[in-house]
């Protein structure tokens, strides 16, 4: 949180990602401006993480990772 603060960022949420097999993901939206509620928006927060895992698993099979 110190290091957080020290870049100027004063909200945030991480999304917590699970896969199969037991894969776990977290994805982290941060912000520096005063009048942001991330709570607010956690339903679309939770939608873009999800598409970030999903977009990711699909480059990550590409490129053989």
């Amino acid at each position: 949180m110190n290091e957080a603060k020290e870049a100027g960022l004063k909200h945030g949420v991480t999304v917590p990602l699970f896969g199969p097999f037991g894969q776990l993901s977290v994805a982290s939206f941060a912000s520096r401006f005063d009048d942001v509620d991330p709570e607010y928006r956690l339903s679309r927060l939770n939608a873009l993480a999800w598409q970030f895992h999903h977009a990711f698993a699909e480059i990550r099979a590409v490129i053989g990772g």
